[in-house]
């Protein structure tokens, strides 16, 4: 499965609280039994992780794990991505490149979104 494209918006300084809806032929996938892992990079060939993501630091949620109460037609998230004002402050502001992988319990890894991540310098401080 090729992954959609979807660039991301953040202010620096600012709690990343963000949904994810992910369907399979319209229909919300169970997420029981996954694993996620998302990184930051200033570029695709980069070997410097600028901030992980997964469901084993806790900074993505899954399924009825999810916290964030926004509907989308009537439905609550399946995939959460969580990061505290405080990491987020501590990034510097610019252009980053990041992919979300879901990888179910028989290690089946699924690319689900891939993008540029763009963070916006924080002018109060």
């Amino acid at each position: 499965m090729y992954p959609g494209k979807y660039d991301i918006k953040q202010y620096q300084g600012a709690t990343l609280d963000y949904p994810i809806w992910y369907r399979s032929g319209g229909i919300l996938v169970n997420l029981t039994s996954y694993t996620a892992k998302m990184q930051l990079r200033a570029r695709v060939d980069s070997a410097v992780v600028v901030l992980e993501l997964s469901t084993t630091n806790g900074r993505i949620l899954l399924g009825s794990n999810v916290t964030n109460t926004t509907l989308n037609g009537g439905v609550k998230a399946n995939v959460q991505l969580l990061v505290s004002a405080s990491v987020m402050a501590s990034l510097a502001a610019g252009q980053y490149v990041y992919d979300l992988d879901l990888t179910n319990a028989s290690a089946y890894n699924t690319p689900i979104l891939y993008g540029a991540f763009t963070l916006t310098g924080e002018v109060t401080r």
